[in-house]
């Protein structure tokens, strides 16, 4: 039987989808979305094969599902004004970018959850960019 990480069944997934999570962000940075599988996912994040199934279908679902959290949890921090022009920058380069990529590379495989994710990582990139224009009006000592 499984360890569970967590003081609860549901920590213990919250916990694990967030290690998958950071798992695929993780191999993206060093791989095109194609040549991922979900075994290395699932050994990059330090679960069982079959912990990636009890979250998600497919590798393009797991994407899909990470861009939605991660286009989520990055407008939580810009509307906490939490996020510096070098973060904002950061983020767009290596989180939103692959992942749009790799959504669209999906083509007919993607899922009915990618228009809407894709509009959200649209809204979250130009409102990035409001942001660093903004930032970038401010003197030095205020940033």
């Amino acid at each position: 039987m499984p360890k569970i990480i967590g003081g609860s069944l549901r920590e213990h997934r919250e916990q694990t989808r967030d290690k998958l999570f950071d798992a695929l962000s993780s191999l993206m940075a060093d791989q095109r979305f194609e040549s991922i599988t979900l075994a290395d996912i699932a050994t990059t994040a330090g679960v069982g094969r079959t912990a990636v199934y009890n979250h998600f279908a497919d590798k393009e679902t797991l994407l899909v599902e990470f861009v939605a959290h991660e286009t989520h949890e990055y407008a939580a921090a810009l509307q906490r004004g939490r996020v510096t022009m070098v973060a904002a920058i950061t983020f767009g380069v290596e989180t939103v970018v692959p992942a749009l990529i790799g959504l669209a590379l999906l083509g007919d495989r993607a899922r009915p959850g990618f228009a809407p994710v894709a509009a959200a990582g649209f809204v979250v990139t130009v409102a990035a960019a409001l942001a660093l224009a903004r930032l970038a009006e401010l003197p030095d000592a205020e940033r």
